[in-house]
């Protein structure tokens, strides 16, 4: 019997993204199976580039390519050898897994199909977290499937497809309604602020990302819902106790820490990264050769925690990077993709298109969380890079090749 290699491909696909989404940030065996199915899909696409006798590649992705050098090179001079090498055994497979996900996007179903597997993965890790965690209580969502933040911002990432599959009618509305729902409730429950920000933002900008100049109805009533939908949003986590204790009362600390008051509830979070951050600064500014190649990839946390700490990245990717590989190593993971962010938002403007809408909403929530997580090494974070590369290539200021 003849196997179907696009069948076998596209099962690959939904498994490895399914696994991602819900087992990966689970230590031992599951982590292990997730790792394992990337490096299968990997494999399986290296064949099938070499079927075809071509591999795609364009500047971003050298630029990237680069970057990992940069890494490789700075375990040299590292300060912590040892995690510099391990961060970049992960980034070695990253890296190969980027390159295998923009070469298998080299068709329009395959690219449908990959946003589909997105939108049903975020659905489904949301009801797995809602229904395995005791959010009833009271209790903020912790470490179900991962770090609340980390998993808050990609179940944003998958709103973010998921809008633009709704508007496109690639998913079901009623589904992709429901859907939406379902994760705006588990980045609630998730009590990350910096999650439920970035939802109210990723609205906005879906909103008014799709929308045409042509004034509707449906257009005058979503101007005047959104507003009253947030006002909704903060009365109930304000008012009602379960929401007030997982996230309402994480909020009003936020508030009083910044007033210069003191923590009603205690929390000591806020204070431990305005620490992280300023020992961060303090550490990339010390010599002008740390300014430039900084003091080695992932080296930050063993040094927080030989001084006080634990084993923490600094809660910022950009410091995180600054530390790691300095300003020529940062330059290189991104100058790729503000040049993107910059064809997206030139093809927006000249030709309207919906899916350059996507790449910016998916790049500035990027951007914008990068300012409170590490997110450089996430398997996620390559998930939604290969799909910001491809969207880039379909606009008219592109540059791919293949070899």
């Amino acid at each position: 019997m003849k196997l179907n290699i696009k069948k076998i491909e596209k099962s690959l696909l939904v498994i490895m993204i399914f696994a991602v989404y819900v087992f990966n940030y689970q230590a031992g065996l599951r982590n292990t199976i997730t790792n394992a199915l990337i490096i299968i899909f990997c494999v399986f696409e290296i064949y099938i580039t070499s079927k075809r006798n071509k591999i795609k590649y364009n500047k971003e992705i050298i630029s990237f390519f680069i970057f990992f050098g940069i890494c490789l090179l700075s375990c040299i001079y590292s300060e912590y050898q040892n995690d510099s090498l391990i961060k970049v055994n992960t980034l070695a497979i990253l890296m190969l897994f980027l390159l295998c996900l923009y070469n298998y996007l080299n068709e329009t179903d395959k690219f449908r199909t990959m946003l589909k597997v997105l939108c049903y993965a975020t659905i489904i890790s949301s009801i797995y977290i809602i229904i395995n965690s005791n959010w009833y209580l009271g209790n903020r969502v912790s470490d179900i499937i991962g770090d609340s933040n980390l998993v808050a911002t990609y179940l944003n990432y998958g709103c973010a497809v998921l809008y633009y599959c709704i508007n496109e009618k690639i998913i079901n509305k009623k589904i992709g309604y429901l859907g939406l729902i379902i994760i705006a409730f588990s980045i609630l429950i998730s009590g990350s602020r910096s999650g439920l920000i970035l939802f109210l933002l990723g609205t906005i900008m879906s909103v008014i990302m799709y929308s045409n100049k042509k004034i509707t109805f449906k257009k005058i009533l979503a101007i005047f819902l959104i507003p009253f939908v947030f006002f909704l949003v903060y009365y109930l986590i304000m008012n009602n106790e379960i929401l007030y204790n997982i996230i309402g009362k994480r909020f009003v600390s936020f508030i009083e820490i910044m007033n210069g008051e003191q923590s009603s509830i205690n929390e000591t979070s806020t204070q431990t990264r305005f620490l992280m951050l300023s020992l961060a600064w303090e550490r990339f500014v010390q010599t002008p050769f740390s300014i430039l190649f900084g003091k080695g990839i992932g080296s930050f946390a063993p040094f927080f925690l030989r001084n006080g700490g634990w084993y923490a990245f600094c809660h910022n990717n950009y410091l995180e990077l600054l530390n790691g590989v300095g300003i020529i190593g940062t330059l290189f993971w991104y100058i790729p993709i503000f040049k993107i962010l910059v064809n997206l938002m030139i093809d927006k403007k000249n030709n309207k298109s919906k899916k350059s809408s996507l790449g910016i909403i998916l790049i500035i929530e990027m951007l914008i969380i990068n300012v409170f997580v590490v997110f450089y090494y996430q398997k996620c974070e390559f998930l939604f890079l290969s799909l910001i590369l491809y969207l880039n290539d379909l606009t008219k200021v592109k540059s791919v090749k293949s070899m």
